[in-house]
């Protein structure tokens, strides 16, 4: 779905020139917030993601939406790797990179065309659309915050948390131009991959650009092997979170926006939380231009996530993120008001704070 995004946003240039804003914007997020991590879990359009690739093979067939669920929880329960996954992400770029830059099965474009093509006519937005584009590495980037989840996990912390925030954003974004450029170069026409099966873009130009289904397959499947792995979890942790997914699938029964916002408000959480240390290091600056810069930056990104893709408008493709996110946001101040609230009283009470 992020790359359709960037499809829409107008092509090449949102793609590649999006890609070196957004890490250096992330730049600032990490150096505030002490946390800085990409770990992927098997999510809902891992399931489009199977369904798209299934279309590559048979043009006709489109999923329904309990053979999605069926998808999902085929592929979220076996949710245990082993550590024979821990450079796949790595491994699977460059062999990407090498087999879209060889194969090339549309032709390669210019550089000209690669890194400057932009068609501001995809999704109706006019000047705005470089912006939708942008949702690509912004999705991408956006758990920079989830090291702090397994900071307990880490052998000597204080040096590792520092050495993740200061190279974690520019090794990825570095590692992402190896993904990135070589479909820049060989895209097939964008029209066309608008119209890809499942509104999923990566199987279809895998599959155009390698020339058949098999080439598509093969690095679609390369490209999702390390989601499955994780290291040593609680089982019941792991349990209870994996009925919540399973449950939240139940969603795409009724709407499959609505699963699509639950995607983004996860996204639009992750930047509100942490939007509000930064906030408050604003009363004890010692960045404050690099705190001012961030917090646009989470702001702006919070509209991003919040907007529609593509104009007009419908029932269907409206984006219901900022409606379920102002939920939460009830949700969270109740909890707040009702509990949270009381129990640190009682620890600042105790000297344990």
């Amino acid at each position: 779905m992020p790359l359709m995004n960037a499809i829409y946003g107008g092509g090449p240039l949102s793609v590649f020139v999006g890609w070196i804003i957004v890490c250096i914007f992330d730049v600032c997020v990490a150096l505030w917030t002490i946390t800085l991590s990409v770990k992927l879990l098997v999510n809902f359009g891992f399931a489009s993601m199977v369904a798209a690739t299934i279309s590559v093979y048979r043009p006709g067939w489109n999923a329904t939406s309990w053979q999605l669920l069926l998808m999902f929880y085929g592929i979220y329960v076996p949710t245990k790797g082993r550590h024979c996954f821990d450079m796949w992400a790595s491994i699977t770029i460059f062999i990407i990179f090498i087999a879209l830059s060889v194969k090339a099965g549309t032709g390669r474009h210019s550089a000209h065309y690669a890194l400057g093509y932009y068609d501001s006519s995809l999704s109706r937005w006019h000047g705005f659309i470089f912006f939708i584009g942008l949702l690509l590495a912004a999705y991408t980037l956006s758990a920079v915050g989830m090291i702090a989840s397994m900071a307990e996990k880490c052998a000597n912390p204080t040096i590792r948390l520092s050495q993740a925030i200061s190279l974690g954003v520019p090794v990825g974004g570095i590692t992402g131009l190896f993904f990135v450029l070589p479909i820049c170069f060989t895209l097939p026409s964008l029209h066309e991959i608008l119209n890809a099966p499942a509104g999923q873009a990566l199987p279809y130009i895998f599959y155009i650009v390698m020339g058949g289904p098999e080439g598509g397959l093969g690095l679609t499947v390369l490209n999702h092997p390390f989601l499955f792995h994780q290291h040593h979890l609680p089982v019941w942790s792991l349990v209870l979170v994996t009925v919540i997914q399973m449950l939240l699938g139940l969603i795409n029964l009724g709407s499959s926006s609505a699963i699509t916002a639950f995607v983004f408000v996860g996204v639009i959480a992750f930047a509100v939380a942490y939007s509000t240390p930064i906030a408050l290091s604003l009363l004890h600056p010692a960045r404050p231009h690099c705190e001012f810069i961030t917090l646009c930056w989470i702001g702006f990104e919070v509209v991003l996530f919040s907007m529609p893709t593509a104009l007009p408008v419908t029932s269907i493709s409206m984006n219901y993120a900022s409606v379920i996110f102002m939920g939460f946001m009830v949700l969270s101040a109740l909890w707040y008001i009702f509990y949270a609230r009381n129990y640190a009283s009682n620890y600042a009470t105790e000297g344990q704070i």
